[in-house]
């Protein structure tokens, strides 16, 4: 009676619109289309708009945000304050691209990064103020559950039947992202989340709690179904990181009741379900004294050099995928790389080893403020959410989650949960600035979003498709003087892409123009993609019907480029040089 008597209606309308959003967002692809984009910018937008958040995270959360968010904007300041990078200088002096005067050299990508960013720390400014209680974080795990079962469901069904999620047809697995990884954190994360929700409510013998290790279960089978050798030891992390902190806060006796015997059980399902599953995670454990010659690794060793070119300020943001060939030597592959597989690396190479900084302080004084929220009636569900806060960081140090709006939004609505109470904190700005920047979220995300479902260019990705499309169908239509002007604005977009002047060069030909200046544009693909054989291979193709000697020259430079095995594209060539006596000659 005394326990019924001290219960309140649930506080957490916030939380649970919120996580509709988050689940929507995820649906919608989790930040890879630009319709999802756009509403990664109207979440906080409209939250900060209905419910301006009245108080400050903390002084040294505050200085963290606010010094990422300054140091990120120098990609903006114009390059006369600092000397470039040596590929800059040659890119401009030698080859000719006319690159910006900033540091970025894309700024409108950099700047739709940024707004990105604001969006994200908008989120946890939000998230941090709104009300909630002991019942109300009662119902958000139960939704979380609920919402992660029937996630986890459709995971299993999909890899059961072999089925593919729109915008995510190339994973290796049912995903709901484009890369699998990204579910797998969503998964893990939910899956632990909703493990420790449960045991929580077994433990005060609450059986609504049984839906949370249903749930953590169905998450478990996700995994496995999945093939996810880091999803599964990002679960079990997880779930003994939770037994290390209950150990701290409870008796032993409760522990070894409830908790062990549970998690034994769903190691043991896990050893005994999936062969296959088993079997990669037991490699990459053992497999220690191959990880010096891993993809990752290698690759990791290429952005230091990226790191140490540009220490302090980065290469700015949204900028990885067009440079990082200018530094990649250990990882060469036929393959582009879009990202370091890493967020902190990421940002590092992005926005410097300042905003790596501020970013330690940030999340420093993040931890401090929630240790001393560990007790209390609340205490419980705020170690929960910390709990998912941890492995959401430790999976961003071999992921990129967090520079997915899906999965960091997910994380930061537990980064808000596990906080203390923001109402001894100083107040924040004004209700008005936070509403103004709400507006100005809103908007924008809507225009991406129409962008995006009616095929405008209010987004970079929209404007590169747009004029791309453009050139391809003007050359089919032999209206070179159209086709030419498309590829002009893709150059312009970005001048540190292949694809543009490689169109370029080939258009040129078709018109007869001058062949110096066609060999120029090949010259500039093949500059700033200096990695991958088959732009010099391409190039020798287009040269053939018009001068065999610039053909040899280029596919000379493909074998050159050549990483591993010649015997593919020597055969391509001899194909090719059966059939035309002087190429066979120039090739000899």
């Amino acid at each position: 009676m005394g326990e019924m008597a001290i219960q309140r209606p649930p506080e957490c309308a916030a939380y649970l619109w919120a996580l509709m959003g988050v689940c929507i967002l995820i649906l919608l692809g989790g930040g890879h289309h630009v319709c999802a984009l756009g509403f990664a910018l109207v979440l906080p937008g409209v939250a900060l708009l209905l419910q301006p958040p009245q108080r400050s995270l903390g002084k040294w959360i505050d200085v963290g945000i606010a010094g990422m968010l300054g140091v990120m904007l120098v990609a903006f300041v114009p390059l006369t304050y600092w000397q470039g990078p040596a590929w800059r200088t040659t890119a401009i002096d030698v080859f000719g691209i006319e690159l910006p005067s900033v540091l970025t050299v894309q700024p409108w990508m950099s700047f739709e990064a940024f707004l990105l960013a604001i969006a994200g720390f908008s989120w946890l400014y939000a998230a941090g103020n709104w009300k909630v209680n002991v019942e109300g974080r009662r119902k958000i795990y139960f939704a979380v559950s609920c919402a992660i079962s029937l996630f986890a469901t459709i995971v299993i069904l999909g890899n059961l039947y072999g089925w593919r999620y729109p915008g995510a047809k190339d994973s290796t697995a049912f995903s709901f992202f484009p890369n699998r990884n990204q579910t797998v954190d969503f998964i893990a994360i939910g899956g632990v989340l909703a493990f420790g929700y449960s045991m929580e409510g077994l433990r005060g013998k609450k059986l609504s709690h049984v839906v949370g290790l249903v749930a953590s279960l169905l998450s478990l089978l996700a995994l496995i179904s999945g093939l996810s050798r880091a999803g599964v030891m990002l679960y079990f992390g997880g779930i003994f990181l939770w037994l290390i902190f209950i150990l701290r806060r409870t008796a032993a006796s409760h522990f070894l009741k409830i908790g062990l015997p549970i998690v034994l059980l769903f190691f043991s399902f896990f050893i005994t379900s999936h062969d296959t599953a088993v079997t990669r995670t037991t490699e990459l454990i053992s497999s220690s004294a191959n990880w010096g010659s891993d993809f990752r690794v290698l690759m990791f060793r290429d952005t230091l050099k990226m790191i140490q070119d540009a220490p302090l300020t980065g290469v700015g943001l949204g900028n990885f995928s067009t440079i990082f060939p200018q530094y990649r030597n250990l990882s060469r592959t036929e393959h582009n790389v879009v990202h370091p597989e890493s967020d902190l690396t990421w940002l590092a190479t992005e926005g410097g080893l300042v905003v790596i900084l501020f970013l330690a302080i940030l999340i420093v004084s993040y931890f401090r403020k929630c240790r001393a929220s560990m007790n209390g009636r609340s205490g419980a569900y705020r170690t929960i959410a910390l709990i998912g806060v941890i492995m959401f960081l430790v999976h961003g140090l071999f992921d990129v989650s967090g520079h997915r709006p899906g999965t960091a939004y997910f994380a930061i609505i537990f980064a808000a949960l596990a906080l203390p109470n923001p109402l001894k904190n100083r107040p924040t700005f004004k209700p008005v600035i936070w509403r103004c920047l709400g507006a100005g979220l809103l908007f924008i995300g809507v225009l991406w979003i129409i962008g995006g479902l009616f095929y405008l260019p209010t987004h970079s990705t929209m404007a590169l498709d747009i004029e791309e499309s453009r050139a391809v169908e003007s050359r089919s239509l032999h209206d070179l003087d159209r086709a030419s002007q498309a590829v002009d604005a893709v150059i312009a977009l970005q001048p540190m892409q292949w694809r543009g002047y490689f169109q370029r060069a080939q258009i040129a030909l078709s018109r007869g123009g001058d062949r110096f200046e066609v060999e120029q544009d090949f010259r500039r693909a093949r500059f700033v993609e200096p990695n991958l054989e088959m732009i010099a291979y391409e190039e020798g193709l287009v040269w053939l019907p018009y001068d065999v000697k610039r053909t040899v020259s280029a596919w000379r430079d493909a074998l050159n480029r050549t990483v591993g095995s010649r015997s593919r594209l020597i055969e391509a060539i001899l194909r090719k040089a059966y059939r035309n006596d002087a190429l066979m000659a120039g090739l000899i």
